[in-house]
This record gives C-alpha cells, sequence and structure tokens, in this order.
C-alpha cells in the first residue's frame, strides 16, 4: 500500500554497503520502495587493541590486516607485528593482544674480558662495563657504560670488548741506541778529498779554455782565407 514503512534489518555478521544495519523503506507513489533495496552483506566487525594500530573498521572478507605496537610498546610475545584474516563467515580469524609499555631491555649482551657492575635491565638503567685484569677497551678507558631506551634496546650497543693491547699511538724506537761516533783522521780525509775534487775541476776549466782559444784561431784563419779567396 502506498505511503507503508517498513524497517528492513540485517541479519547478523550482515550489514548494507553504507556500513548501516538497518534501513527504512517507504511505499511510494509508483508502488516502488523507496530508496531501493539493497541486499545486506557480510563484513568483519571494528576490531582493535590498547595500544594498537591502525584501528580498524568494517573490513571485508579475505582481507589481512597488520597490527603494530604504538611507541614504546610491545607485544605479550615481543613480537613487531601482529596479523588477522577476515574469514567469508564475518569472523576474524584471531583476535589482537594487547600492547603493553616497554618496561625492560633485553638480557645484557657478553662482552670479551669485561663484566656489568649491575643486572638491572630496567628502562632508563645505566650499566657499567668493568674490564678485567687491567685491561682496556679500544679508547684506553677500563670501563664503558650503556643504557636502556625507551624503545627496549641498549645505547651504545658495545660490542668490541677489552683488551691487554693499548691501541694508543707507540712512537717507534729509534734504529740506533747508541750515537754515531765520528772515524779518526776523518777531517783530515774529507779536506785533502775535497782539495782533489777542486784541482781536478780548475784542471778541467784551464783545459778547456785552451781548446777554446785554439778553436778561435782556427776559425779566425780559415775566415781570412776564405776573404782572400773571395777577393
Amino acid at each position: 500500500m502506498v505511503g507503508t514503512v517498513a524497517i528492513v534489518t540485517c541479519v547478523q555478521g550482515f550489514l548494507f554497503p553504507d556500513f548501516t544495519l538497518e534501513k527504512t523503506l517507504t511505499c511510494g507513489a509508483s508502488r516502488q520502495w523507496e530508496p531501493p533495496a539493497v541486499d545486506c552483506q557480510r563484513y568483519c566487525p571494528p576490531i582493535a587493541a590498547d595500544h594498537t594500530i591502525p584501528r580498524v573498521n568494517y573490513t571485508d572478507p579475505g582481507v589481512r590486516v597488520s597490527f603494530q605496537c604504538e611507541i614504546y610498546h610491545t607485544f605479550p610475545n615481543v613480537s613487531l607485528r601482529h596479523d588477522i584474516t577476515c574469514g567469508y563467515d564475518g569472523t576474524w580469524n584471531d583476535t589482537v593482544p594487547a600492547c603493553a609499555e616497554i618496561t625492560n631491555c633485553p638480557v645484557l649482551p657478553n662482552i670479551t674480558n669485561a663484566v656489568p657492575v649491575s643486572d638491572n635491565t630496567s628502562v632508563g638503567v645505566t650499566v657499567q662495563y668493568q674490564c678485567l685484569n687491567n685491561m682496556t677497551f679500544a679508547d684506553d678507558r677500563p670501563t664503558r657504560s650503556t643504557s636502556c631506551g625507551r624503545d627496549g634496546k641498549w645505547h651504545p650497543k658495545l660490542v668490541v670488548g677489552c683488551s691487554g693491547e693499548s691501541f694508543r699511538f707507540v712512537p717507534r724506537s729509534r734504529k740506533h741506541a747508541i750515537d754515531p761516533v765520528e772515524a779518526p783522521g776523518a777531517p783530515a780525509i774529507g779536506s785533502l778529498g775535497i782539495i782533489f775534487v777542486v784541482t781536478l775541476l780548475v784542471g778541467i776549466v784551464l783545459l778547456d779554455t785552451t781548446t777554446l782559444f785554439k778553436q778561435l784561431r782556427l776559425m779566425k784563419r780559415n775566415l781570412s782565407r776564405f776573404l782572400i779567396k773571395k777577393r
């Protein structure tokens, strides 16, 4: 009958495409329902947990959602994410565990030839490592510290242990432990050597000068003969 009002409600696990549970329909003058009736569809309901992201609304069947914890929080099993899938029956295949605030770091790492002075792993705690048997770290210090951050990790991360060898630069020893001693008679021999070398050089210069004069006289004589013939 025209003007009749009907309320249509989806059964559990189903919703209208606009994610509503019920629709109000009215029989119009054309004897058609207004708005036109649409089918209900199956969806998985919204799901969330404390300190998790994202917040999931109604989800189509077959869709997988990956949940992560908010910063400085972790899942109970300390995993990085938790995946669930919307089934075709409109239910999730698993629940989402709530994330809890990180309160501790992992067990203190083992550092070679060093021991921690405390075993406290709470967030905010700084633990000092002490080298054994008078050894030192790479910076020549006998101790180093690391702190447990809010992210549940040790900062800085200690890797290199202690060693009995110093990492400082040590100058190399001199090749000759004793200063060299001058040999007897060395000054006299050196002086004679210098005199010999100087005398040799002077002789070479004089010889070259004599040869030069001879060459000049020869050139002058040849030039005179050439000029006479030309006349």
